[in-house]
């Protein structure tokens, strides 16, 4: 070969390994990033009767359609509705129909969009709009923009942070539901979200089966469970169990047969109860009191992914009714019939720690400060944006860059090498 030759070869070699290392380098500086339909997120509802909102010209409106009975609304426009949160992402719920009219929607002053709210046939509770911002404290506000027409909105959903719920909420709003019945034929409610939708029961109310769920399948008497999976490990302290309506042949577990697990890394795991629950030992309706009973089984605090209350199912038709089932990180959360209302003003601060998950440590009553958590929030969301040398690791795409890159020098380096070596004739 003639040494122009070589030398083009030479410059091609170079060239490769020039680019390989570039592409390599762009892989490995690449953020960690979560894909957004794996997210975990942990929203909580905001009605439009709760506490912190500002309405201007919207009415509030009896509505059985809506999510809690009521929505806000308005046949006006520049009617307006504020309302300050923290967080990083927000949801907007209300109705869609041929009567719909058209809203704005802007956070902190900016115009993000205008929505519209017709339709060809009425839908309530439906997603208007999702949005997403930098983690922080921030204002909503809606406003009406067509004479004539109806905007409604029913409730709004805010991703407040994962130490802010588990401090403060039901868990079972953020998980799946897990049950061993799913196709029910009895004369319960075939939603299964109803044992989660925070419908309140007084104790001894009647005529209410209809509204609740329970098992009956006619399979005959075997093991029933029902509770939520989630999608990352979380620590739980305490399930509140409200049975639903009981008849004379079933809607309850049998012989005192019932008990809380958590689906641990090693399996299902029975929890370590630090009070007793009293649940009759019998299989007779007679023993079981009122209607709608309920049942706290506060336990020692544990990590899983999931939790579930299990039991024989009772009766002479074997079968299991369920009002509601509340899962809580923390003991000291409000449950449903311990004073959550909600109303209330939404909780974005940790105010109650959540419970440690070494079952070794107590909880602790102590309250960080908002600059606390936005401290760690901000510092988390730094860490997922390092790459994978400051974080002491290595993703997939960068290490097969990285090999790459020195798959590509090695080879140069070998022709360089050969290149050097006097060719045979």
């Amino acid at each position: 070969m003639t040494l122009i030759e070589n030398l083009k070869k030479f410059i091609f070699a170079v060239a490769a390994v020039i680019v390989c290392c570039i592409v390599g380098i762009s892989a490995w500086n690449k953020p960690a990033t979560v894909s957004a339909a794996t997210a975990t997120r942990y929203l909580k509802s905001v009605e439009t009767d709760a506490e912190g909102w500002s309405w201007n010209g919207f009415t509030l409106v009896a509505n059985e359609q809506a999510s809690r009975v009521w929505e806000t609304g308005t046949y006006s426009a520049s009617a307006t509705g504020e309302y300050r949160y923290k967080g990083d992402y927000l949801e907007i719920y209300g109705y869609k129909g041929p009567e719909g009219g058209e809203i704005s929607v802007e956070i902190d002053g900016v115009a993000i969009e205008t929505l519209s709210l017709k339709a060809s046939a009425d839908t309530y509770k439906a997603l208007l709009g999702s949005y997403e911002t930098s983690y922080g404290w921030h204002t909503l506000k809606i406003t009406s923009l067509t004479e004539g027409k109806w905007h409604s909105i029913d409730y709004i959903k805010i991703d407040i942070g994962k130490e802010a719920y588990c401090a403060n909420y039901n868990l079972a709003l953020v998980g799946n539901i897990l049950c061993s019945v799913m196709h029910p034929t009895g004369g319960g409610n075939r939603d299964l979200n109803v044992v989660r939708n925070e419908k309140v029961y007084e104790v001894g109310v009647s005529g209410v089966g209809p509204l609740q769920y329970d098992s009956y399948n006619g399979s005959g008497r075997g093991y029933f469970y029902m509770g939520y999976t989630f999608t990352e490990e979380l620590t739980f302290s305490r399930l509140v169990f409200q049975e639903g309506e009981t008849w004379f042949d079933g809607g309850w577990f049998a012989d005192g047969d019932v008990k809380v697990q958590v689906q641990t890394n090693s399996g299902w795991k029975d929890v370590t109860l630090v009070s007793p629950v009293n649940y009759p030992v019998s299989d007779t309706r007679a023993d079981f009191g009122q209607n709608c009973e309920i049942y706290t089984f506060d336990f020692e605090p544990i990590a899983g992914k999931a939790i579930r209350l299990i039991g024989m199912s009772g009766g002479s038709s074997n079968f299991v009714s369920v009002a509601q089932i509340e899962v809580y990180s923390n003991r000291d959360a409000l449950t449903l019939h311990g004073g959550y209302d909600y109303k209330n003003a939404v909780v974005f601060e940790p105010q109650i720690k959540p419970v440690d998950e070494d079952p070794g440590q107590s909880s602790s009553s102590s309250q960080p400060s908002s600059e606390t958590q936005s401290a760690e929030k901000s510092s988390a969301q730094s860490a997922a944006s390092q790459t994978p040398a400051e974080q002491g690791g290595c993703n997939g795409t960068a290490g097969a860059a990285a090999l790459s890159s020195l798959f590509c020098l090695a080879a140069a380096t070998a022709f360089i090498k050969r290149k050097n070596t006097p060719d045979k004739e």
